[in-house]
């Protein structure tokens, strides 16, 4: 039973992540060949002072990607 964490970046909307889940439980249920009730994703958004790139915190960055 596959168990999946996925990390995102905080702010995406409940639409985004309703996508997201439907998206990866189908390629697993497809690529493992598995039940659809065997799948279990977990969305974790840490805040943004909890990350960084390029030793600067994500909070103190202008990261130029797209809110949905």
């Amino acid at each position: 039973m596959p168990l999946v964490k996925v990390e995102i970046i905080i702010g995406k909307t409940k639409e985004y992540k309703k996508q997201l889940l439907g998206s990866i439980h189908m390629a697993l249920i497809d690529t493992l060949e598995i039940e659809e009730t065997d799948v279990f994703i977990i969305i974790h958004e840490p805040p943004l002072d909890n990350w960084g790139c390029y030793g600067v915190q994500a909070s103190e960055l202008d990261l130029h990607y797209k809110r949905n």
